[in-house]
């Protein structure tokens, strides 16, 4: 997610970011990058772990399993995989579109637990209404256009002209 943030800002706040050379940079966006790699793999570990753990390999040649597997291979190991090539061969825009992957695996997961399997043998199903949506998509909306307020009034990605004048 903060790949993906990052990005987004990167995008956004051209103007704020004109004087930064991404020349200096260290390896810590790199680095930030290995650290995801190791992050999936860990995720695709522990989730066959549990699936071993809990004894439940039958339930992978079910429709949920093969959701569950299919959300397991497009959404983890292939952005895992392509992460992989991207941080070996220092290719940033490969990383940021695995790392962008991963955050709609994430989401699709927390879908897929909170809304799809959720009590899936209850006689009646769960959906969200269409004013939970709204306000979901509302906070979010005005988490952005706080954070894009805040960024346009304050030094956050540049530095404050006094303290360029006093150094």
């Amino acid at each position: 997610m903060v790949i993906f943030e990052s990005t987004l800002t990167h995008k956004a706040f051209q103007r704020q970011l004109a004087h930064f050379d991404s020349a200096n940079l260290t390896d810590s966006p790199w680095a930030l990058q290995r650290e995801h790699l190791r992050a999936l793999f860990t995720y695709i570990f522990l989730k066959l772990l549990g699936l071993a753990h809990s004894n439940n390999w039958l339930y992978l040649f079910t429709p949920y399993g093969y959701w569950f597997l299919f959300e397991m291979l497009v959404f983890v190991l292939c952005p895992a995989f392509v992460l992989a090539y991207g941080v070996r061969y220092k290719n940033i825009t490969i990383a940021r579109w695995a790392a962008f992957m991963a955050v709609i695996g994430v989401v699709l997961n927390r879908i897929n637990i909170s809304v799809i399997v959720f009590n899936w043998n209850a006689a009646e199903r769960y959906s969200p209404h269409w004013m939970e949506v709204t306000i979901t998509v509302g906070i979010i909306t005005m988490e952005v256009l706080a954070f894009r307020w805040i960024v346009n009034r304050m030094a956050i990605l540049y530095d404050h002209p006094e303290y360029e004048s006093s150094h």
